[in-house]
Formats: C-alpha cells, sequence, structure tokens
C-alpha cells in the first residue's frame, strides 16, 4: 500500500508546521505529526511531467537572478551609507537562524577587493583609516532569566531564541552584554529581546528576590530556607509559580577496561568524598581511586556531583575538568579513574549502572529518567514570583511547555518531559501481581509524584496530566487503554501503604475523569518495588508514585 503524505498545520507550536516540509506516514500507522501529534493535512503528490519540467525551468530562472543579486552585493559597488532599516552586527554578536543559534561568536573574514594591476609609476598611496565603530542599539528587555553557565548546549539561549521566533521576531542574533548574553530579534523594526544572566541556584534565588530577574532557571528545587526568604514575592512552590521544564540524568563513569559491575549512590557518595579510596572497596581490581569532576568556578556553575554531595566537599584530590567533555575523556582512557557528568557527556566512557537501598541497578535511559525511576536524576526548575504585569512570563512559561520549547528542550541535551512509550517489563524482584498487570503493556514516559503527606499532584504533575490528556488526544488512543499502577513509601503498615496508594491511584484517575476520560485499570500495589531509598525523606517522595501503562 501506498504511504499516506500530509503536512502539519500547526504553525503556533510545531516547527514541521512552519516548515512545510511533507511528512510519509505508513498506511497502520496514525496520520499525526512525528513531533507534535496534531493530526496531518492530506497532501496530494502526483504531478504530470510538463508541470515538473516547467517547475525545473522556474527554479533555474530563479537561481540565475539569485546568483546574480549575490554576485553583485559581493562584487558591485557598495552603498553610501545602511538603510535606515538595516541592523549592524556589534562586536561579540551571533546570528540566530530560526530556534538555533551559533554557540560561541565567529570572525567573518572580509571580501578581499581585486589588487589592481601593476603600474609603470610609483602612487602615493592613502593613509590608513579607522573603520566607524556603529553605535549599539540597546533593545527593548522582555524578559531578565537567571541560569547556570554551561548550562546544557545553551538551553536558555535556544528557549529565548525559539520564543522570539513564534512571536513573530526576525534576523534573531546573541549579543554579549559584559558578563550577560543579550538574544535579541526585530518586532515591527523594532529590536527587543531576552537578557540572560549567569548565575547558579543560589544566586539566582537571591536575584529573583531582588528583582534584578524575572525568572529563575535552576538544576534543584528551591530550599525551605529560600522558600521562606522569597515569600515577599510569592509562594515560589506554588504550581503557577514553579514549573519543571525537562530532566537530565547524571551519570557515573568509569573507563571501558573497568570492569565493576554496579555501584550504589552511598558508594559514589563515599567515593567522592574520600571515604573509599580503593576499587577494591567497590568490588573491583585493587588501586586507587581517581576521582574527576566538573569544575564548579567558584559557586558559577551548578555541577553533576552537586546531586551527590548536596553541599559536602568533594576529595581535595579530584581532578576539576574545565568542561564536562573533558572529564569524560580523562576517564575513558584510566582505568582507575571514576567520573560524574551529565549522561549525556558519557562520549566513550562506560556508564556504570546505579541502586539505591532495596533498589535494581538502572541505567540512565530516556524513559528512566523521564519517569525519574533513575537514582541520579535531576530536575530543571523554573522558578518565577508574581507575574510583572507584561504578561511575558507566563507566555514564555507556556511555550518552554509546549512541544516546541520542549524539543529544544532536547536539542540542548536535556530529556524533554514529550511523552513517548516503551514496552513494559518487571523487575524480577517484583511481586506475581504486579508482573501480570503490566505484562504485554507499554510504559507510558510519566510518573505522577505528590505533594507530601497528601494526594495532591506536585508541580511537574499538573503539567504531566495536561501531557497525558494531549497525548492520547492526538494520538487517538482509547481511554479504556491506560492502567495506573500506583505506589507508596514504607512508612505505614503494609494494610495502609496499601490503601494510600490505592487512594493516590484513584486520584490520577479522577483528574483524568474530569477531562473526559475513563481509564480502564486501577490497582495500589503499596510499598512493593521502591525506586529509591525509603530511609531519605527523597527516597519516600520518589517512592510514592502513580506509572501510567497502555493495554495491548
Amino acid at each position: 500500500m501506498v504511504d499516506q503524505r500530509g503536512r502539519c498545520t500547526n504553525v503556533e507550536f510545531c516547527t514541521v508546521a512552519v516548515s512545510q516540509k511533507t511528512i510519509a506516514v505508513p498506511p497502520a500507522e496514525a496520520f499525526v505529526c512525528p513531533k507534535c501529534g496534531e493530526p496531518l493535512q492530506s497532501v496530494e503528490e502526483r504531478r504530470s511531467r510538463p508541470r515538473k519540467a516547467v517547475a525545473v525551468v522556474l527554479q533555474a530562472l530563479v537561481l540565475g537572478v539569485a546568483g546574480g543579486a549575490i554576485g553583485w552585493r559581493i562584487y558591485g559597488p557598495r552603498a553610501e551609507a545602511p538603510s535606515a532599516a538595516a541592523v549592524p552586527t556589534a562586536p561579540g554578536q551571533t546570528i540566530v537562524s530560526g530556534s538555533s543559534f551559533t554557540a560561541a561568536p565567529t570572525a567573518t573574514a572580509p571580501v578581499a577587493t581585486p589588487a589592481p594591476p601593476p603600474v609603470a609609476v610609483a602612487l602615493a598611496l592613502p593613509s590608513a583609516t579607522v573603520p566607524s565603530v556603529v553605535p549599539r542599539v540597546a533593545p527593548t528587555i522582555l524578559l531578565r532569566v537567571a541560569a547556570p553557565a554551561g548550562l546544557g548546549t545553551g538551553l536558555e539561549r535556544r528557549l529565548a531564541s525559539g520564543y522570539l521566533s513564534l512571536i513573530g521576531d526576525t534576523g534573531i542574533v546573541s549579543e554579549s552584554v559584559g558578563a550577560d548574553t543579550e538574544v535579541i530579534g526585530l518586532q515591527a523594526g523594532a529590536r527587543e529581546g531576552i537578557r540572560i544572566v549567569p548565575a547558579a541556584s543560589e544566586a539566582a534565588f537571591a536575584a529573583l528576590l531582588r528583582g534584578t530577574v524575572d525568572i529563575a532557571i535552576s538544576m534543584r528545587k528551591v530550599t525551605p530556607t529560600e522558600v521562606e526568604r522569597l515569600t515577599a514575592i510569592g509562594d515560589v512552590t506554588s504550581p503557577a509559580n514553579e514549573q519543571v521544564i525537562g530532566v537530565q540524568g547524571v551519570a557515573v563513569i568509569v573507563s571501558p577496561a573497568n570492569r565493576v559491575v554496579s555501584l550504589t549512590t552511598g558508594q559514589v557518595r563515599d567515593v567522592l568524598t574520600g571515604r573509599i579510596v580503593d576499587w577494591a572497596d567497590l568490588g573491583g581490581q585493587p588501586g586507587p581511586v581517581r576521582v574527576h569532576v566538573l569544575d564548579g568556578q567558584d559557586g558559577r556553575v551548578d555541577t553533576p556531583q552537586d546531586l551527590v554531595l548536596a553541599g559536602t566537599p568533594v576529595v581535595a584530590s579530584a581532578v576539576r575538568g574545565v568542561t564536562e567533555a573533558a572529564v569524560a575523556s580523562a576517564v575513558a582512557t584510566d582505568r582507575l579513574a571514576l567520573g560524574i557528568v551529565v549522561a549525556a557527556a558519557a562520549g566513550s566512557a562506560r556508564v556504570v549502572p546505579l541502586a539505591e537501598t532495596g533498589t535494581a541497578p538502572v541505567l540512565p535511559t530516556d524513559l528512566s529518567v523521564a519517569t525519574e525511576d533513575y537514582p541520579l536524576t535531576r530536575r530543571v526548575y523554573f522558578y518565577h514570583g508574581r507575574d510583572a504585569g507584561t504578561g511575558y512570563v507566563r507566555r514564555f512559561s507556556d511555550y518552554v511547555a509546549s512541544p516546541t520549547g520542549q524539543a529544544a528542550v532536547e536539542a540542548a541535551g536535556f530529556v524533554a518531559l514529550n511523552l513517548r512509550t516503551e514496552g513494559a517489563s518487571a523487575p524480577e524482584t517484583a511481586s506475581d501481581r504486579y508482573k501480570q498487570f503490566v505484562a504485554g503493556s507499554s510504559r507510558v514516559s510519566v510518573d505522577f509524584r505528590f505533594q507530601p503527606g497528601s494526594t495532591e499532584l506536585d508541580g511537574r504533575g499538573v503539567r504531566d496530566l495536561e501531557r497525558l490528556v494531549a497525548f492520547v488526544r492526538t494520538r487517538r488512543v482509547a481511554p479504556g487503554r491506560l492502567m495506573l499502577a500506583a505506589f507508596a513509601d514504607n512508612s505505614g503498615t503494609p494494610a495502609v501503604n496499601q490503601l494510600t496508594s490505592q487512594r493516590r491511584a484513584e486520584a490520577v484517575a479522577g483528574a483524568l475523569a474530569r477531562q473526559g476520560m475513563q481509564v480502564g485499570k486501577v490497582a495500589g500495589f503499596g510499598a512493593e518495588y521502591p525506586v529509591a531509598d525509603n530511609a531519605t525523606v527523597d527516597g519516600r517522595e520518589r517512592n510514592r508514585r502513580v506509572e501510567v501503562y497502555l493495554a495491548p
């Protein structure tokens, strides 16, 4: 059978729609956009040979005219002065195209003017002229965003560029202004943009309190002490002011020549702090453990090891790399080395499966990180207070949560929150009841978690519920195929834990029912199959969860 062909029309939120690319879909699959999941508009591909020939001729003519124009621009006479609409490229400026950008400014070599032919008489050479400096036109700043230095591969600039493109800005560029960066576009001939201030989480929260930034991007959750300080601008932990925009797995890496099978997070912590110094204590061949970590640049960078150390200093003998790529490269060639980097930066080093007390070892796959089953998963947070009245904070946040914004998150090396499915499998340690429940089903890449001591969804869960509803509707999934498996921590009796988990499953089912979706199966499994250590507060919170499956 012939593939179905169509185009996406979701131009507001989908880059595929903007490109007007024709998409081929096999007959057995849903006729929807693979990027955003919206239905495609059918297109007719058949054309007669004469029309194709005319199209080829027209394309040749257009290319000829365009080539002549380019040649005239390069080699023809230059205008005396730029037009009023022209925007100069200032020193340190980087041109941004659409929602992508050039990571670092590059010098553009001037076009060489052909040398004049030799003459028989000596000519007086003109004195050197100093090129005039075009003054920088300060843009109107729509938003000020604080973000850790070296965040992914330019996450904050990708998001700023994508948002400006979405609201109709053209000629988007990135300019350095002191230590800050401004992503700037043209709107009706006027320059406007988003200022990015480099600051690790603690400094970003302080800037948010001072009112010098509108949004703080953080690689960790705000602490109770910081929440107390920030009450002057509102409750930053409310679903309106706290938003999870992506997740990231932090990997423990070793050389491919190192055959250690797996590690626990406790062992990793002891290595980073110097309590364990020999591989023999980790189940490996004897030899000193050489620790490699990312340099925190005196608190300007949220480092991967922060997730493990929680404020405890790293061992003094640790080798500090300038970049995570440098850390991974050094570890890959040293059998005695152990490093910690984000999973996307592991390179040729081997990623070690990690476990917590009472859990099975897990690798940082997209699914295990998206569901936060992987022990060293960290969330990327947006925090802000009351909107300044312009509405840009809210609209920017909505853009980041959209499929297009999440595509930028993924392009920056993070795991996006767009939902996907994968064949389900239960570990050997799980109960027969749980194994039977998930047999033959597909796991949806979302786990719902809750506010402490309640059946109320946490900040991420509120947005994830919206994503699940959109996923079911755009993929045309029958709601009756949805299955919810709920779990509790081990703080109560088995009977209480079973009841608590059942109530959480019913809470999610009820929220879906209010959206017109009646799920097929709901089951509570109490405290069995923990994904984190129940001895810690964070571990108990992660164990209180509702998993989502699709029945075959």
